[in-house]
Formats: C-alpha cells, sequence, structure tokens
C-alpha cells in the first residue's frame, strides 16, 4: 500500500466512465464501487471519501462531483440533499456529546469570582450560513469551515468574538453618528467594549476614531472648495481622538506603554452543526442573460440548528469593590444581550453578511442565563484564614516553603533518632526542628509523634463551602432575554449595597 492516500486512490489515473461510476459510489448514489476499482470500497470513513473527491478537481469530471449533471444529480449536491452525508454528521456530533462529552455546556459559575454570568440558547438559521475552511485540497473553492477532527461544520470561538464585537462596534458608531450619543458616552461605551473584548484590532479601532471624528467635525461637504479644509480637520481629529482613547486606556491600567496585552472578559465557545448544503451563485451577463460560470459555495443551509454559549468572567475585579463589579456586570450584560441580538438577527455572522447570509431566527431553544451573585468559597461568619488569626495556616504555608525549597515530596514526620542517620546538615535540622515544635501533632515531652496520620494531611479542616448563590433565568427569544436582564439589573440593585 503507498504512504499517500491519493497516490493509493487515484481517482485521476481511471477512465472517464470510471470516475464517473466512482463519484456515485462515494457519495452514496450506487452501493457497489466500479467494477475495475474494487479497492474503493476500502474508503467506509466519509470524512476519507470526501477528501477523495477533490481529486476529480483535476479532471473533466470536476462538476459532475460537484453536482452531476442537469437532469440527474451526483457528487456533493446528491450527497448533502438526498444521500447519508447529513446522517454521517449527526452521528459525529452524538459521538462528541455523548461518548467524549466534547460539546458546549452551560459553564458551572462554582468556580468563578462574583459577577461571572453564562448565557446559552439553540437558535435556528433563517438564512444560509457562509465561511470559509482553511484546507487547501477541496472539491470547491468555497467550502464550509470544519472543524478538523469530526469534520463538523462549526463556527469558532474567534469567529463569534470577532462578529460580535463588529455587530456591537456598528451599534456605536450609529449611535454617534446619528448623535444618539455624545462624545463622553461613546468613550464609556467604547471602554466597556475594550474590557469585553480586549485589545482593539486595527480595523476597529480605525472604524471607531472615523465615526467619532466625523461627528466631531460634521460631515464631509459637498463644495470642493471646502473639502480640503474639512480633510485637514478630520485628519487633525482622528490623531487627537487616538491620543484620547490611548491615554485613558492607560489610566486606567488597561494599557501598561506600548504593551497591548489586556483580555476580555467574554469567553466563547464553539458552535456545531449537522447540516451542510450547496449554495449556486452564477451571474448572468446583461448582454446575453445566461450565466456561464456558477461558483459554488458549501453553507449550512437555512433551518439547521446550532448552540451559542458565551461566558463572561470579571477576572479583573477580584478583590475590588463589591458594588463597582455588580454594576459593571449588569451594564456588560445588557451590552452583550442586545449585541447578540443585533448580531444574530440584524448583522449576521460568517461570510456575505452584507447579502443576507448567516441571519437567525427571533425565536430560541433553551435558553438560558446562569449569573454568579457571590464569591464562589466565601469564609463563614467568625471564621477567618488569614495567617495572623490562625497559626495552623502559617505552619501549613511555612512546611510548604520548607518542603520546596530543599526539594522533598513531603514533609517527614522523623523523630530525633530518625533525623540524626539522616545526611541533613545542622540548619537543616534546626529549621526541621522548629517547625515539628510548632506541628500539632508533635508532643515534645515525649518526642513522639501523638498521631499516625498521612502526611499530607491537611492540618486543619476547610470551611465548608455553602454552595454558589446562582440566579438563573430562562427565555425563548431575544426580546425576551434583554427584558429578563431589564429585571435582573433592578432587583440587582434592590440588594444590600446596590444602590451606595
Amino acid at each position: 500500500m503507498k504512504r499517500d492516500f491519493f497516490a493509493q486512490y487515484d481517482l485521476a489515473a481511471q477512465s472517464a466512465q470510471q470516475r464517473e461510476m466512482a463519484v456515485d459510489y462515494i457519495v452514496g448514489k450506487t452501493h457497489q464501487p466500479p467494477p475495475a476499482w474494487p479497492a474503493l470500497a476500502d474508503v467506509t470513513d466519509f470524512a476519507a471519501r470526501l477528501s477523495l473527491l477533490a481529486a476529480a478537481t483535476g479532471t473533466p469530471q470536476k462538476d459532475y462531483a460537484r453536482v452531476g449533471r442537469r437532469h440527474a444529480a451526483s457528487g456533493l449536491l446528491y450527497w448533502y440533499t438526498q444521500g447519508p452525508f447529513n446522517d454521517f454528521l449527526r452521528r459525529r456530533e452524538e459521538a462528541c456529546g455523548e461518548g467524549l462529552s466534547l460539546l458546549p455546556t452551560l459553564p458551572d459559575l462554582a468556580i468563578f469570582p462574583r459577577g461571572a454570568w453564562a448565557l446559552q440558547f439553540t437558535f435556528r438559521l433563517s438564512q444560509p450560513y457562509l465561511s470559509r475552511d482553511d484546507t487547501d485540497f477541496y472539491i470547491l473553492d468555497n467550502p464550509v469551515k470544519k472543524e478538523w477532527v469530526f469534520k463538523l461544520p462549526y463556527v469558532a470561538p474567534s469567529q463569534w468574538k470577532g462578529a460580535l464585537r463588529a455587530a456591537m462596534s456598528r451599534e456605536l458608531a450609529s449611535d454617534l453618528v446619528s448623535d444618539k450619543v455624545d462624545e463622553e458616552v461613546c468613550m464609556q461605551r467604547r471602554l466597556q467594549l475594550y474590557r469585553l473584548f480586549g485589545n482593539e484590532k486595527n480595523c476597529v479601532a480605525d472604524f471607531l476614531n472615523c465615526a467619532r471624528a466625523q461627528q466631531r467635525v460634521g460631515p464631509r461637504p459637498d463644495d470642493e472648495s471646502q473639502r480640503e479644509k474639512w480633510e485637514k480637520s478630520f485628519q487633525k481629529a482622528l490623531a487627537d481622538i487616538a491620543k484620547e482613547f490611548a491615554q485613558k486606556l492607560r489610566d486606567l491600567g488597561y494599557r501598561v506603554g506600548d504593551v497591548e496585552g489586556f483580555q476580555g472578559r467574554l469567553h466563547f465557545y464553539p458552535t456545531y452543526f449537522t447540516q451542510i448544503g450547496l449554495e449556486v451563485l452564477n451571474p448572468h451577463p446583461r448582454a446575453t442573460g445566461a450565466g456561464q460560470h456558477p461558483l459554488y459555495f458549501e453553507c449550512v443551509p437555512q433551518g439547521a440548528e446550532g448552540m451559542f454559549t458565551l461566558l463572561y468572567v470579571p477576572f479583573d475585579r477580584v478583590g475590588e469593590g463589591k458594588h463597582e463589579t455588580r454594576r459593571q456586570m449588569t451594564e456588560d450584560l445588557a451590552a452583550v444581550a442586545k449585541g447578540v441580538r443585533a448580531m444574530m438577527t440584524l448583522y449576521g455572522f460568517g461570510a456575505k453578511t452584507s447579502s443576507g447570509f448567516g441571519v437567525a431566527e427571533k425565536q430560541v431553544k433553551k435558553g438560558a442565563l446562569a449569573v454568579a451573585m457571590t464569591d464562589p468559597r466565601p469564609i463563614p461568619a467568625g471564621k477567618s484564614e488569614s495567617p495572623t488569626e490562625n497559626p495552623l495556616v502559617q505552619l501549613e504555608a511555612d512546611m510548604a516553603d520548607f518542603v520546596h525549597r530543599f526539594q522533598l515530596s513531603d514533609f517527614p514526620r522523623w523523630t530525633n533518632a530518625e533525623l540524626k542517620a539522616s545526611d541533613w546538615g545542622r540548619k537543616r535540622q534546626s529549621k526541621y526542628k522548629r517547625l515539628r515544635r510548632r506541628h500539632p501533632d508533635w508532643n515534645e515531652s515525649t518526642r513522639t509523634w501523638q498521631t499516625a496520620s498521612s502526611v499530607n494531611e491537611p492540618l486543619f479542616a476547610a470551611p465548608e463551602t455553602p454552595p454558589q448563590a446562582l440566579t438563573t433565568r430562562d427565555f425563548d427569544n431575544f426580546t425576551s432575554l434583554v427584558q429578563q436582564i431589564r429585571e435582573l439589573a433592578q432587583a440587582t440593585a434592590k440588594q444590600p449595597g446596590g444602590t451606595q
């Protein structure tokens, strides 16, 4: 057997008739391989068969491997619409979920700090979703993006992040240009985007700077004699706005010097689909009115469902004031909810969104919002883990330092005879004796250990951790989500300290 897959199953080396028969067998239109090529039956995995179709790109049967003939569908078109490929995708998704637990689930907020929240819902596409895969060899020039191992069409976390950032930036620019917000509000909302998504990309920064500069100097004049003056004012405003925003980031500690290393609070999860379809764009010249060169696009078809999952963690607010953390959390939650609604139902996600692709329905399924209202490990009243108030805490820290400093596996429970027989020097023995004397299991009068507990057993019982106080809300459309968040903000404001 040859080492290369395409060399072992060389589709281009077959005759034209055998190639068409091979395509029909690969896509499941026939159940027997070509008579002259029985070895093709060894390729049973659908993902491998999909890769094998790419070998037809250099043959006259390229279009046949894509859509078949006019009155006899075959190739990818038959496989995706009438063949078993979508059943294969559903089985792959089931294997990821039930067998491997790789599908996104609503995150457990019990391990996250106060103010964390998670959002999850199942959406349905009202228009096909297009994207661009990074594979180099494929039967189509425009394949939909697929997960590398399981070959499921999906939206990567980075794609969700870019789409949501773009939608929220467009909403901000639109409000600014239409004078719905002033420059001060614009600055606050832009800072909010920065702490949500992290460092601004150059295209986003230029877009927002231009929108704010246009609002400051006014629209471009129609009179050509005034355009040069306007252009100078516009460029000066651009430079001033960029400088002002950069200084504001430094004042808030988001940027130190020229280092842009700020990570946003939002964390996105992938979305998997179990359907693939084909879209055809066929430009028609006005002179003839007949299409000549159709362009084929893989897509996730209209009606397909996917699950969107988002996690918000205000890691930069740990140890800070609870009231300010609560205020930022509710503001960020409201802004993100409106941004998700705009992204899903108005602007779209994926490729060719300006043509209407990548838009979802307003109704959703299994919508869930969970908010962590308290810290994950609160200290019970009257107890403290401060080293100054609990000497055992400090002892355990000193013992850990001793073990690390002298490269030990654990803190030994040695008697004087065992200590003397060791190869330790006086300094290490003296330090060990001082730590041993502080240990509650060591009896200094008898020079023996009182209990035979494990050496790795903690010195004191950790305080019992009460369950994380979570607020959960269900919703079935984006309007309901925004309303639920508004009610949550009002309820949060009534809590102790909420209006301080």
